[in-house]
């Protein structure tokens, strides 16, 4: 084959030197000379390349033919060893009792179900890989605790009867501290009672002590057999109401007063009068420093207050009021006189006024008049509106 290429280049060149002749006839030796060397260089670089590219291709087919040589062994490898499966899976049905491989098919288990082993498999795999983890975890401590254990040149000082006795008086003392333990358990026990007995004792100390201190302000306010502590008590929340209705009377009368009952130097109620100054901050004042006017105005409120104290089977119809109108000043008077005459007519009562003070006489439309005869001698006549009425009433003599 490669002489045939060899003889074919040569036909080629020959070709290629007469073409060359045809196209330059009329060239010199020279010139001929050095384009034939030029052309037989061509052809022998030509001539080279086709012997490398024989090489090369004698090459590959050798390389082919070992490469075809080893795959025809590997092929009879392969169906060597599936000859040998082959007759080992039917030696296996056989002894199974399967015909054939699809019978073995129909045996095995789904594919869901063969899934579901492998993942079992997978998690069994999985847990022995930890189990060898932990374990050699578990070596390696225990390695390390065995460096780090104390030497036994100490345990070879007492012999195995002296360890027993020491182990004896270890026990010995260790149940000795248990019992000392149990008996402070019992100590701790016993004085946990004791503070619940004695939380219960002092609730019941507490009640007692409210009812004794219940007992007590009854006792203050009921006083000793006599009951005169009782009655100044008595006395004095019927003081305190009458109090009360009188500020309601000093409202219009003197708004700038207020009674209160006076009290001793503990704070006790005592049954006596004092009087609230508002223009004064609310200081307490007693009634001594009232003015002759203010001390009338609070003697008529104190005075209309008790008229309020009536029963129902004995009301108080008439209500008398002797002197003390001369001590005002004009003001007050017209205070006074305005509130009596309200009273009349907002209540049942019968209110009358004593007094010789001429210009409030004159103020009465209805009063009865008492003059003297001489020789210890009076008489008394009624007056309407300035009017003797001798009808009405005759002169009585006394």
């Amino acid at each position: 084959e490669a002489k045939q290429r060899a003889d074919a280049k040569q036909r080629d060149l020959d070709q290629t030197l007469a073409s060359l002749k045809a196209l330059f006839p009329q060239d010199t030796p020279e010139q001929r000379r050095s384009a034939l060397e030029a052309r037989v260089r061509a052809a022998r670089a030509q001539r080279e390349a086709a012997q490398s590219a024989l090489s090369n291709a004698r090459e590959a087919a050798a390389s082919a033919a070992s490469s075809q040589k080893a795959r025809q062994a590997q092929l009879e490898e392969v169906s060597g060893a599936h000859a040998s499966v082959s007759a080992a899976l039917d030696a296996h049905l056989q002894r199974l009792g399967l015909e054939d491989a699809q019978a073995l098919d129909a045996r095995l288990l789904p594919a869901s179900k063969r899934a579901e082993l492998q993942e079992a498999l997978d998690a069994l795999r999985r847990a022995r890989s930890q189990a060898r983890v932990d374990m050699e975890a578990t070596e390696s401590l225990s390695a390390e605790h065995q460096a780090k254990a104390p030497q036994h040149e100490a345990l070879r000082e007492h012999s195995v009867a002296q360890w027993q006795a020491l182990l004896q008086e270890g026990r010995a003392s260790l149940d000795a501290q248990r019992e000392d333990v149990g008996m402070i358990k019992q100590q701790i026990h016993r004085q946990e009672e004791a503070k619940a007995r004695a939380a219960q004792y002092q609730e019941e100390l507490d009640e007692l002590s409210t009812q004794r201190n219940t007992w007590e302000t009854i006792g203050k306010l009921i006083g000793g057999r006599d009951g005169e502590t009782f009655k100044q008590f008595a006395q004095s929340l019927n003081l305190q109401q009458m109090v009360d209705r009188a500020n309601a009377r000093l409202a219009s009368l003197a708004p700038r007063y207020k009674l209160v009952v006076a009290t001793g130097d503990q704070g006790e109620p005592r049954l006596d009068f004092a009087v609230r100054d508002t223009h004064q901050a609310g200081v307490e004042r007693p009634l001594t420093t009232l003015s002759g006017g203010e001390t009338f105005l609070v003697s008529l409120a104190l005075a209309l207050a008790l008229a309020d104290f009536k029963r129902i089977d004995m009301p108080v119809e008439t209500l008398l009021l002797d002197e003390g109108f001369g001590t005002l000043d004009q003001d007050t008077l017209d205070v006074a006189i305005n509130t009596l005459r309200q009273l009349q007519h907002t209540s049942a009562q019968q209110i009358g006024i004593i007094s010789h003070v001429t210009s409030l006489r004159e103020r009465i439309d209805s009063r009865i008049v008492v003059e003297k005869l001489g020789n210890g001698r009076s008489t008394l006549h009624v007056e309407v509106g300035g009017r003797r009425v001798r009808k009405a009433l005759e002169d009585i003599e006394f």
